[in-house]
C-alpha cells in the first residue's frame, strides 16, 4: 500500500490541498497524511497577503475534524521550519512513496524556479514519486 504525503505550507492558497487529501482518502487505498509546514522565511519571500482567521494549525485541525468520517480519517502533522527540510525528514522517516504538493500561486518566475529547484533536491534525496498540483479557478461567463 502506498504512503502518500500531502505537503502544504501555511498559506491560504495551499490550504485547498487539504480538501484534496480528504477526498483522496475516500477514493484510493493508501495511507494518506498531511504535513503542514510553517516556514517563516518562505512566507516572507512569497510576499502573499494571505489572511488566516486564527492559527493555520487550528484551521487545518478544524477542517479535518469537520470532514472526517469513520472511513476517511487522516493523520496530520504540523512542523515549524524549512519547508524543504521538513518534507525531506517526513518522507524519509515515514517511507513515503508519493509526495503531493501544490505549485505556488502567482506568476513570479523566481518563486517558481525556487520551487522547482526544491523539488529536484527532494527527488535526488528520496525515492518517492512527486506530484505537483495546481489550483485552477474557472471563471463564469456573464
Amino acid at each position: 500500500m502506498d504512503n502518500v504525503l500531502i505537503a502544504i505550507d501555511s498559506s491560504e492558497s495551499s490550504f485547498w490541498l487539504a480538501f484534496y487529501a480528504l477526498g483522496l482518502t475516500r477514493r484510493v487505498k493508501a495511507n494518506v497524511s498531511i504535513l503542514m509546514v510553517v516556514d517563516q522565511e518562505l512566507m516572507e519571500q512569497s510576499g502573499e497577503d494571505d489572511e488566516w482567521i486564527g492559527l493555520p494549525e487550528r484551521r487545518l485541525e478544524s477542517l479535518i475534524a469537520e470532514e472526517s468520517s469513520d472511513r476517511a480519517r487522516i493523520p496530520y502533522y504540523v512542523a515549524h521550519g524549512s519547508l524543504e527540510q521538513e518534507i525531506l525528514h517526513f518522507v524519509q522517516e515515514n517511507a513515503v512513496t508519493i509526495l503531493v504538493i501544490a505549485k505556488p500561486s502567482g506568476k513570479d518566475p523566481k518563486r517558481t524556479r525556487r520551487f522547482l529547484e526544491m523539488l529536484e533536491r527532494i527527488s535526488k534525496q528520496t525515492s518517492c514519486h512527486i506530484e505537483v498540483v495546481q489550483k485552477v479557478l474557472a471563471q463564469r461567463e456573464r
